[in-house]
C-alpha cells in the first residue's frame, strides 16, 4: 500500500508543491494537464474583480470652456490638472511676429476640438486655491485633452506639479506648433507681470 507524503499539488506552477511542512517540493507535471494554467486564470480573474481607487470621481456632460486650462462640467468647475494654458488677456508672437492672444486662441482651438459633444473627466479629491476641482479630461473619442492641448503648443507641461507632459510639450516645441511657432511668455510668469519685449 503506498504512503501519503501530504504533498500538495500546486497548480500553475509546473514542478512545484507543498508539503504538509509547508516546505515547496519539487514535482513535474506534464504540459498541458488540466491544472497548469489554473493559477494565472484565477489571478486575473482575481485582477479584474479588484475595485478602482475611491478617488476615482467622474464626472461627464456637455462642457463650457472658460479658458485653455479650466472646464464647467455637470456642475463643477474643473482645472485641467498638469498643464498651464496662456491666459485670455495674454499676447503672444506668432511666427509671423504678430501679437495675438493665444490664450483666446487656445480657448476656442479647445472649443473646437470639443465641439458639441460631451467629455469626461477624472476628478481629484482636492481643489486648487481658487476652489476648481483638479482633474483630467476626455474627448468623447477618448483622447486625454490636456496632451492633445500641450502637444498642439496651445498650453505647457506645468512642471511645478508634474512631469507628466514633458514629452508632449517637447514634441509641441521640436514641431514649432502653436505658441513654439513665435515668441511667449510662459503663462505662470505672465501672472507674475512678466511681458514680451
Amino acid at each position: 500500500m503506498a504512503r501519503r507524503t501530504g504533498f500538495v499539488k500546486t497548480p500553475g506552477w509546473p514542478g512545484a508543491g507543498i508539503d504538509a511542512s509547508g516546505a515547496v517540493r519539487n514535482r513535474q507535471e506534464r504540459p498541458g494537464s488540466p491544472g497548469s494554467f489554473a493559477i494565472p486564470l484565477f489571478l486575473v480573474a482575481q485582477l479584474f474583480a479588484l475595485p478602482f481607487p475611491s478617488c476615482a470621481e467622474t464626472v461627464t456632460g456637455i462642457p463650457r470652456v472658460i479658458d485653455a486650462d479650466t472646464v464647467h462640467v455637470a456642475g463643477e468647475r474643473i482645472r485641467l490638472k498638469d498643464i498651464d494654458a496662456p491666459e485670455t488677456q495674454q499676447q503672444c508672437e506668432n511666427g509671423n511676429a504678430e501679437r495675438v492672444f493665444c490664450g483666446l486662441v487656445s480657448t476656442r482651438r479647445l472649443e473646437a476640438r470639443i465641439g458639441p459633444t460631451a467629455i469626461t473627466c477624472a476628478l481629484d479629491p482636492k481643489r486648487d486655491r481658487y476652489g476648481r476641482r483638479l482633474g483630467t479630461c476626455y474627448a468623447a473619442d477618448g483622447e486625454n485633452l490636456h496632451r492633445w492641448l500641450v502637444r498642439n503648443g496651445l498650453a505647457l507641461a506645468y512642471r511645478k506639479y508634474s512631469m507628466r507632459y514633458v514629452p508632449d510639450e517637447a514634441a509641441a516645441r521640436s514641431a514649432k506648433v502653436g505658441m513654439w511657432a513665435g515668441r511667449f511668455v510662459p503663462p505662470w510668469r505672465w501672472r507674475r507681470g512678466e511681458r514680451l519685449e
